[in-house]
């Protein structure tokens, strides 16, 4: 134990200290090895019944060119945030659900699947990686709160496709994004959170082919926040996020998409207002990936003012002084 504590002890001294990849490295190395030590990797959370809002972390773990990537492109790529064995450890937890019938296009079996989504194995995915403090260096250190369970996200083969012809390297329609919303008046749901936040779960994500990965638009948050918000002085009435823009080729040009490629373990940070989409999957391996999503701390009270905004950043006090006037 003497030896193992002075192996923690070095690495928390160098851990966080660089940039980039290794400092994610060492972040989740060190969380890993606490909690071996039956350690806290976090400090204490103040909780509601359905929301962890995060009071103070360590330091910060995302680099100027990170966050400038992610202002410009309103998305960011994370490697090695989870180490292998818990991505595997969160794909057993799916494997077994899938196992007893959960997660099919019924939905047959929600407490099955809500059991799942609310798994140790699931929300550590999140807790116990540098998330959280990602999403704080964008949003602001003590500003950010999400819920206590994931959406798990399978995309199984898609035959369909492969009967319309559809290429593996064929690119995703341009056509065929969405942005993330409820139902009813969009003035009061159309900004239900801050970031979404995907782990992939299943290997064969990180290969330039039609496998189901998450497609993004990049850039696209620019465009649609000044759409959204005469559509909010119209007050319209929307089904989703999707439908308030139909469904169809006649929806606003926004570019052209983009694959995201994760390995097991990796995330992606995307803000709310980018396009993006579930990509089709003509490979014979479903594609499992966890989404977390994330507010500031206190997106209720100014949601008026999110919406309104001229700034597709308002809540992004952490970037504020690289953001300027955009």
């Amino acid at each position: 134990m003497v030896d193992a504590v002075a192996w923690f002890t070095r690495y928390r001294s160098i851990g966080c200290q660089g940039n980039g990849l290794a400092s994610l490295q060492h972040a989740t190395s060190i969380r890993y090895f606490k909690r071996a030590l039956g350690g806290s990797t976090h400090p204490k959370i103040c909780a509601t019944p359905s929301l962890a809002v995060r009071k103070t972390t360590p330091t910060m773990v995302l680099t100027e060119e990170q966050k400038r990537s992610f202002i410009r492109d309103g998305y960011l790529v994370l490697r090695n945030v989870a180490t292998r064995e818990m991505a595997k450890d969160a794909l057993r937890v799916v494997d077994k659900a899938r196992a007893k019938g959960a997660f099919t296009e019924e939905d047959a079996l929600p407490d099955v699947k809500r059991e799942a989504e609310r798994a140790p194995e699931i929300y550590r995915m999140m807790t116990d990686t540098i998330l959280p403090e990602a999403c704080e260096d964008l949003i602001g250190k003590g500003k950010i709160k999400y819920g206590k369970n994931a959406q798990i996200a399978i995309r199984p083969t898609e035959e369909k496709f492969k009967e319309k012809g559809m290429t593996m390297t064929e690119n995703m329609p341009k056509h065929k994004w969405h942005i993330d919303g409820g139902k009813g008046k969009y003035r009061k749901t159309a900004s239900p959170f801050t970031l979404l936040v995907g782990v992939a779960l299943s290997e064969g994500q990180d290969i330039e082919e039609n496998r189901g990965q998450l497609n993004v638009w990049p850039g696209s948050h620019f465009k649609l926040h000044p759409l959204l918000r005469e559509r909010v002085q119209k007050d319209l009435v929307t089904d989703n996020g999707q439908n308030l823009f139909g469904y169809g080729p006649g929806k606003p040009d926004i570019g052209q998409p983009k694959r995201v490629l994760l390995r097991p373990g990796d995330a992606c940070i995307a803000h709310q207002r980018l396009g993006h989409s579930g990509g089709v999957n003509l490979h014979a391996d479903p594609r499992i990936q966890l989404y977390f999503r994330v507010s500031h701390k206190n997106h209720d009270d100014c949601l008026e003012q999110i919406l309104e905004g001229s700034s597709v950043f308002l809540e992004f006090e952490g970037i504020k002084e690289l953001v300027g006037n955009l």
